[in-house]
């Protein structure tokens, strides 16, 4: 496979711009973008779970959408989280939440995002689907997953210090990304792109009409 090598910024970038051209709010994005590294990490190919999300880009929040139920300490309700459209505001509610998501489109972009908003909001996830034992949440559980994660699953989440067995990886610095689905990538996110000229300036696009805006 030919790859071309990026930085850790121009892929965060350019997946961010994919994810906001398809339908997603720019919060959510960064999100995503940031679990693509996180799949990466743990050795996956992180644009063969994006892209086949990018191909109608009219319907990108629905097709990361779950079912999700969360339960309560007073009992049992129904919530449905519309991962995409609600932005930072789903995943504060997943990552403070016992839930069990009965369908997603695909579940290992899914676990990474759930990682990533773990990670960076000092939580944890043990997480069981069928077939597979209550497990941590983390790079060694994201590299067995592809194949073996089927839903429903049902994720608890934990405060960070209950845990200190995690097979956490750092994020790459830098990454050899398949030539292919690179230029995949670079195609839907030239989908935020307008014509450089005056009238898009004026609805502000780009750096303005002088030097001062």
């Amino acid at each position: 496979m030919t790859t071309v090598d990026l930085s850790r910024n121009e892929f965060l970038s350019t997946v961010q711009k994919a994810c906001v051209g398809a339908g997603s709010d720019s919060a959510l994005a960064g999100d995503i973008a940031v679990a693509c590294l996180e799949l990466e990490a743990a050795g996956l190919d992180s644009l063969a779970h994006l892209l086949p999300l990018l191909e109608d880009t009219s319907h990108l929040p629905a097709r990361l959408a779950s079912q999700s139920y969360a339960h309560s300490q007073n009992g049992f309700f129904t919530q449905q989280v519309v991962m995409l459209r609600s932005g930072a505001s789903a995943m504060d509610h997943l990552c403070l939440a016992t839930v069990t998501v009965a369908h997603c489109d695909d579940l290992v972009l899914l676990a990474a995002l759930l990682l990533s908003g773990c990670r960076a909001r000092g939580r944890f996830a043990r997480i069981i689907a069928p077939g597979i034992p209550w497990a941590h949440l983390d790079h060694a559980y994201l590299a067995a997953a592809p194949g073996r994660l089927v839903g429903p699953i049902t994720v608890r989440f934990v405060p960070v210090e209950d845990h200190a067995e995690l097979s956490l990886l750092p994020l790459p610095a830098r990454l050899g990304v398949s030539i292919t689905h690179w230029a995949a990538l670079k195609t839907a996110a030239a989908a935020v792109l307008v014509p450089a000229d005056d009238t898009t300036r004026l609805r502000d696009a780009g750096a303005g009409l002088n030097d001062n805006d």
